[in-house]
């Protein structure tokens, strides 16, 4: 019945509910907000990894199926309050052709994880070294 834009919880006023409204207030707010169709799928808490993944998440952008929207195609790095930045791209080059698309991880050891591709059915390897 809420919907969040701008940081805030509104009441969707747009439909017809059958249930009293809700007070929208009274719900969290998301830590961290994408764009439309970037559909993060995956996430993965990373707790011990070297000081650039410590204590954050890595989110896997999946990207819609239609690759001209443009959204997703990437991993982000989440910190713990919400800050979010690029932490992989380069899965969709700027002629719109795909190469591969995030779906989910799995931390190996201290200093390297996987992450898989239902694009081009891959898994990958990514390490310190």
């Amino acid at each position: 019945h809420c919907y969040e834009v701008g940081g805030k919880n509104v009441l969707d006023s747009t439909a017809y509910w059958k249930n009293a409204p809700e007070d929208c207030g009274a719900f969290p707010t998301a830590l961290v907000a994408f764009p439309p169709h970037a559909a993060p799928l995956g996430i993965t808490y990373f707790e011990d990894a070297p000081a650039v993944l410590k204590d954050s998440f890595l989110v896997a952008l999946h990207g819609s199926f239609e690759p001209e929207i443009g959204a997703g195609y990437k991993v982000m790095r989440v910190s713990q309050e919400g800050a979010a930045e690029v932490f992989m791209d380069g899965f969709r080059d700027k002629e719109g052709m795909r190469h591969a698309r995030p779906v989910h991880f799995l931390q190996k050891d201290k200093n390297s994880f996987f992450m898989t591709d239902d694009y081009g059915g891959r898994l990958f390897y990514i390490y310190a070294p």
